[in-house]
């Protein structure tokens, strides 16, 4: 089984949901499951870890009230295609599936792979989300699977973008 996980994050930037992503590939990789994180990076970051695949442009946004370094870098299709169509996963597991572009990317070119999104977000409320909410919907339609972190990262996603959790 091949495992491609996805976080938005700056990978030079210890952050939860980068924590998150490694770990789950430390697990899978002790499991025998061949599996790859990609990531944004703006700084080298795990250059002698041929498991982890840096790939877009960071830039610092606000989300939800916090600085975040994402990437929403719209040239890393070709890139994340290749990556797909080599690596040839079984299962696409995206943190924060609603943050773009790499999440969009991986789902864009999935194929037959199962897709899984882990929601990790939670605020008061978010006008994010509802000014994205025909990008979310399609999101949610690609996955097939919806985990989240907690009781308060499930409700928040499913206020906005109801869908059954697993």
């Amino acid at each position: 089984m091949r495992v491609l996980l996805t976080t938005p994050y700056d990978l030079a930037v210890p952050g939860g949901v980068n924590r998150h992503a490694l770990d789950l590939l430390a697990t899978l990789t002790r499991r025998g499951i061949e599996a790859r994180l990609v990531g944004p990076a703006s700084a080298p970051a795990f250059m002698d870890d041929p498991r982890i695949v840096r790939l877009g442009r960071v830039r610092v946004s606000s989300l939800n009230g916090a600085r975040s370094r994402v990437t929403l870098d719209l040239s890393i299709g070709g890139a994340m295609k290749r990556l797909i169509h080599e690596f040839r996963p079984d299962v696409i597991h995206l943190q924060e599936p609603f943050l773009p572009t790499l999440n969009t990317f991986a789902l864009w070119h999935a194929n037959a792979a199962l897709k899984v999104g882990t929601f990790h977000t939670y605020a008061e409320a978010s006008r994010g989300y509802l000014w994205s909410w025909p990008w979310c919907r399609w999101i949610n339609a690609q996955l097939d699977r919806r985990v989240a972190v907690s009781a308060a990262a499930r409700a928040f996603a499913t206020h906005y973008h109801p869908a059954p959790f697993t």
